[in-house]
């Protein structure tokens, strides 16, 4: 029951068949995707939930250290032809709830590998971030392996190769301290 929620919550159905449509959201949802999310404040287990695809094996982890700070850990993957593309999520914060740090691993395949780890790349961003900052074209610069370090609603954001595997890309945010409080406003 709380499966079905949370997945109606999020805009995905399941039919009789067992198969998961993603539905229109409801009216509420869409005035409220209009007028633009604030990030997420109080990251916990249950956001950290939400990171999962229905079809990974493995749910994403949540640990919480004893001083308050927490890790949140999740691995997408994306089985192709000879290669297994991967987006491995990595997001840190503090005792009150706030993300200061993440870091997002593209482990690209085809070119159509590229574009959907780019779009969950950028999904898991406008939720730490939120969806009010323009962040024109960052699909595309992901997807095509364009680095950049660029500052976005008070995060630093950096895009850049790994070694030398032109497969491989690091996406890193840092959290400044007037962040949330300046989003809001």
């Amino acid at each position: 029951m709380l499966v079905v929620a949370l997945l109606s919550f999020v805009g995905i159905t399941m039919d009789d068949t067992r198969t998961a449509r993603v539905t229109e959201p409801a009216p509420l949802q869409q005035i409220v995707a209009k007028a633009g999310r604030i990030p997420v404040r109080n990251f916990d287990a249950t956001r950290c939930k939400a990171l999962a695809d229905l079809s990974q094996k493995a749910a994403p982890t949540f640990t919480q250290m004893p001083n308050g700070d927490w890790e949140c850990n999740s691995l997408l993957e994306f089985p192709e032809t000879g290669r297994t593309p991967s987006l491995f999520i990595q997001i840190r914060g503090n005792k009150d709830g706030r993300w200061t740090y993440f870091r997002l691993k593209l482990n690209f395949g085809s070119p159509l590998s590229r574009q959907i780890l780019s779009e969950r790349a950028l999904s898991v961003i406008h939720m730490l971030i939120g969806d009010r900052t323009p962040m024109k074209d960052l699909t595309a610069k992901l997807a095509a392996g364009q680095e950049f370090e660029s500052a976005l609603a008070g995060a630093k954001v950096r895009y850049k190769q790994e070694g030398m595997d032109k497969s491989r890309f690091n996406l890193f945010g840092t959290n400044s301290p007037g962040f949330s409080k300046g989003i809001a406003e």
